[in-house]
């Protein structure tokens, strides 16, 4: 019976590691960069929209298709200034999650204060999971090993 319980609690230990918000994160790290090629134009960025999940590795790419623009998000710090035929990219990972305004940080025009697009950074489901695992697990385990002892005392 030792055998056995020794090999339950080697099971449900493994579970709580694998269902770890660790181990999510470090699969999240080797995930692809989430790329997206950006036109910065009179008065709009195109696309204007940019969606991405918590903890995506985001890529940007700018491109400049007529006067000096400026691309900068809300909430993230991130400024680039981008010349006509010009490209410039930005590495970053999307560690907030909300709606963040996109900005001409340049003054480009008398329509300059509508240059604006919007960053979406959406809630990371898998993350939530395993957190709402790795806690209920231990839970899980300590029932399990009550009713095994209880079955073992009936049975003696």
């Amino acid at each position: 019976m030792l055998k056995r319980r020794d090999f339950l609690k080697t099971m449900f230990f493994g579970a709580a590691v694998a269902a770890s918000p660790a181990g999510v994160l470090a699969k999240a790290g080797d995930a692809d960069v989430k790329e997206f090629h950006i036109k910065l134009s009179r008065y709009s960025y195109s696309p204007s929209t940019i969606r991405v999940k918590q903890g995506d590795r985001v890529r940007l790419i700018l491109e400049g298709m007529d006067l000096e623009h400026g691309f900068y998000i809300d909430g993230y710090d991130l400024n680039v200034t981008v010349r006509h035929a010009e490209q410039k990219t930005l590495e970053f990972v999307a560690d907030k999650q909300g709606a963040f305004k996109i900005r001409c940080s340049v003054v480009c025009g008398p329509m300059h204060p509508f240059m604006t697009g919007k960053f979406v950074v959406e809630p990371n489901q898998p993350f939530w999971t395993a957190i709402a695992l790795s806690m209920l697990t231990p839970f899980a385990a300590l029932i399990f090993m009550r009713m095994l002892d209880r079955r073992r005392d009936d049975g003696d």
